[in-house]
Order: structure tokens, then C-alpha cells, then sequence
């Protein structure tokens, strides 16, 4: 999970804050596929990536802010990237808190992006309730759910 792309495919070409620039989307993606397939041939199966580590966090160095509206658009081209590239490798629409429900909830409302999708939180238990709003209307996606560095992966439907 990145904590940023490189600064000079960013908007204002800097390490902290910035998102990524749009002409840049599929030169990212290949990143991620040429990440893929080199751990692949040491071997090393990478199961699932994020595109941005807590994308409404934009203070750390490095941080790089990632709307949902932008990750729309990274996920369709990473997920097709994949796809042609023959990876299976899930993609996590969500790596940050369950406070703002509304941000993974845009993100898997998209039908073409959602196929290449699952999901993931940092919960807290005074988060908890707002994880419960993503979850119900994604019953059939699998999740990840992260609290105090303990990650725990599930069907949604077991919950």
C-alpha cells in the first residue's frame, strides 16, 4: 500500500498532499503491474493491493490525497491494466478509517470499477457503526478489516 506516487506524476510534483495527476493514471497502473509481476517471478504472490494508503490523509510525508471521484477512475485503470496483464491480484478500493462511510460506499457504487474490488477499514469501536453502513449494501464483497494492526479477513456475509 503506497503512501504516494512518485512526486513527479502528482499534481504540484511534491511529496506531501497533491493527488495524482489524470495523465499519469495508466503510468501508475503499470507500476503496480510491473510490481506484481516481479514479486511473482521471486516467487512472492501478492493477494491484494491498495492504490493509496489512507487517501484522505494528506499531512505525512510522503501522503498523496485520493478522492473517491479519483479512485473511481485509478481503480478502472489498474483494474483493467490487471486484466490485460492477466493479474489477479484484488484491488482494495479503501485503506483508512470508518468515518467517512460516503467514500467507499461512492467507490463501490461504480459497476465498472467495483468488479475489480474488495474493501477495507481501520475500524475502532467508535467507528464500528459506520463500517455496518458500507457493509450492508456490498453483502456479496469480501473485506478486510484492520483494528490495532490486527488484520482480519472475512465474506461479508459471515459478519
Amino acid at each position: 500500500v503506497p503512501w504516494s506516487a512518485p512526486s513527479w506524476m502528482k499534481e504540484s510534483y511534491t511529496s506531501v498532499g497533491s493527488s495524482l495527476s489524470t495523465i499519469y493514471y495508466n503510468s501508475y497502473a503499470k507500476y503496480f503491474v510491473k510490481y506484481i509481476q516481479d514479486m511473482q517471478a521471486q516467487g512472492i504472490v501478492i493477494d491484494a493491493i491498495c492504490p493509496q494508503n489512507e487517501p484522505l490523509h494528506n499531512g505525512n510525508n510522503p501522503s498523496m490525497l485520493m478522492t473517491a471521484t479519483q479512485q473511481i477512475s485509478f481503480i478502472k485503470k489498474l483494474g483493467s491494466a490487471f486484466k490485460t496483464n492477466g493479474i489477479t491480484t484484488k484491488i482494495v478500493c479503501y485503506d483508512h478509517n470508518c468515518d467517512k462511510p460516503e467514500y467507499p460506499i461512492q467507490v463501490l457504487s461504480d459497476n465498472e470499477a467495483n468488479q475489480y474490488m474488495v474493501r477495507r477499514f481501520t475500524c475502532t469501536p467508535e467507528t464500528l457503526a459506520h463500517y455496518r453502513l458500507c457493509t450492508i449494501p456490498f453483502l456479496t464483497k469480501g473485506f478486510i478489516l484492520q483494528n490495532n494492526g490486527l488484520l482480519q479477513q472475512r465474506n461479508s456475509m459471515a459478519i
